[in-house]
């Protein structure tokens, strides 16, 4: 083998090993998000919503860089559930009450579909940025995506995979 011959093996090897590790850094998802949904004050309102629920975030089957599964279970008193059929969400950083920042926008994810009894479920597979010991919430809108128009959310807990 000449001396150049050796120097693109050694080059070639070296690319392939920086190649291997770039990919190892992308940001996989590992461990899992949960939280309570609760209800909170409508701007006007006297009392506090009657909506509650879970939610669950854990990593998704996808290959996707910084693919969640999202899969979200919300209750509401049939008053509230008759007065609208479909509920936007979205994913925030902070903590419920924080300003809205959202991670996606709403109107690009699936709507939380009410049945007449007053329940919803969705399991949802998309990107989201969320990074272990992270601060987030999701939160759950009425007519309109803003921070008026917020009936639940939820802070999400972040667990650790268990070893």
């Amino acid at each position: 083998m000449t001396i150049s011959s050796r120097w693109f093996v050694i080059a070639s090897v070296i690319f392939l090993c920086a190649g291997q590790a770039a990919a190892q850094a992308t940001n996989t998802p590992v461990g899992r998000f949960s939280g309570t949904l609760r209800g909170v004050n409508l701007v006007g309102a006297s009392d506090v919503t009657r909506y509650s629920g879970t939610v669950q975030i854990e990593p998704s089957t996808s290959t996707k860089p910084d693919a969640w599964r999202v899969m979200i279970r919300l209750s509401a008193i049939s008053g509230y559930a008759n007065a609208q059929s479909q509920l936007q969400w979205t994913i925030s950083p902070g903590r419920c009450g924080s300003t809205l920042q959202p991670l996606a926008p709403a109107a690009g994810l699936p709507p939380l579909e009410l049945r007449s009894g007053g329940n919803a479920e969705l399991t949802y597979d998309g990107l989201f940025l969320l990074v272990p010991n992270g601060s987030f919430n999701l939160v759950v809108f009425n007519n309109g995506v803003n921070q008026a128009n917020i009936v639940a959310c939820s802070n999400l807990k972040y667990d650790a995979p268990k070893k």
